[in-house]
């Protein structure tokens, strides 16, 4: 008798550990992107306002920061695209023409905010600004 209930508990332990549980419906956020051009605002290393970055319709962009006396025109160049909220940014080095690629996790883009995660979980937030 104690056999048979071992090998009932074995059974019923084995179906739960080996059952396989279906994903939930997906719940990606999918982020329109023509929200995204245009020129936003940010913190910069300084922790003020001083950090720009310029998206462009064509899927190029620019970045630089005010704080190191650098403006819009001596930037970095990135090329970007948006996949439901995955955004990619591959940053043109200006050395050799290769690029290196950010991805960051959307998490609010609207047509005057924008706040983005790495894979690490800092958060990056920017309002729209005007020309």
């Amino acid at each position: 008798m104690k056999k048979m209930i071992y090998l009932v508990g074995i059974t019923l332990l084995s179906a739960l550990v080996l059952s396989s549980c279906s994903k939930d419906e997906d719940t990606e956020i999918s982020y329109n992107k023509d929200l995204l051009i245009g020129k936003w605002l940010g913190y910069g290393v300084n922790n003020t306002e001083t950090e720009y970055y310029r998206y462009d319709a064509n899927g190029s962009g620019e970045t630089w920061d005010t704080s190191d006396d650098v403006h819009e025109g001596e930037g970095t160049n990135f090329t970007w695209t948006l996949d439901a909220s995955l955004l990619t940014q591959i940053y043109i080095l200006k050395t050799d023409s290769s690029g290196v690629p950010e991805a960051y996790t959307v998490t609010q883009l609207t047509s005057n905010s924008l706040v983005y995660k790495d894979d690490f979980g800092k958060s990056f937030s920017f309002k729209k600004v005007t020309e």
